[in-house]
């Protein structure tokens, strides 16, 4: 069962704003240009709403970067195979070592969450490794619970209270940052055990 298509555009509207707040705020970011074409993995068919959205964002982010964005379409699994090279082409296999509690996050977490998006790859290689994993979500949809069967230790939503969600991207970096303490006193309840 795919994600229904009302839904896309705001997952991907989070994504591409997760990404322009990554550039735009930080007068550093000069230093992290590529000096290469940048490779971006979109999960899905060539056609589609998230390859068109890709593409876009594909296009805006090499306007900004000076640097050509190549988009890489890899369907199949559901999201899997994507999310599966991602993870290798990022190294995560080695950074898990000696890790015994990974972080990681999702927009909308719901039921369909545990058939390839991104989370359910580093949960599965974390696990791997002997690391709990806590999951800092956007949102909490219908059958969220489905993911604490397939590696996810925990789920922390940012959402303190009912939002709208031009107001959760106002101030997205500190309801990261308020979710991320809550989870850290959690685990800390935990080590004092």
């Amino acid at each position: 069962m795919t994600e229904p298509r009302s839904r896309l555009p705001l997952t991907l509207l989070v994504l591409l704003g997760a990404l322009c707040s990554l550039y735009s705020g930080s007068t550093a970011h000069a230093q992290w240009l590529p000096s290469k074409p940048i490779r971006l993995v979109v999960p899905f068919a060539p056609g589609g709403a998230p390859d068109v959205v890709g593409r876009l964002i594909g296009q805006q982010l090499s306007t900004q970067i000076g640097q050509p964005v190549i988009i890489d379409n890899r369907a199949g699994a559901d999201g899997v195979i994507g999310a599966q090279l991602v993870a290798e082409a990022a190294g995560l296999d080695r950074a898990l070592v000696g890790a015994w509690l990974v972080f990681t996050g999702e927009g909308r977490v719901d039921g369909q969450t545990v058939y390839g998006k991104g989370p359910i790859e580093v949960a599965r290689r974390a696990s791997a490794a002997g690391a709990e994993v806590v999951l800092l979500a956007g949102a909490l949809g219908d059958g969220w619970e489905r993911i604490l069967g397939a590696g996810v230790a925990a789920v922390v939503p940012l959402a303190e209270r009912p939002a709208a969600l031009d107001e959760m991207l106002t101030d997205a970096d500190g309801l990261i940052e308020r979710a991320s303490a809550r989870a850290c006193r959690l685990v800390a309840i935990g080590l004092r055990r």
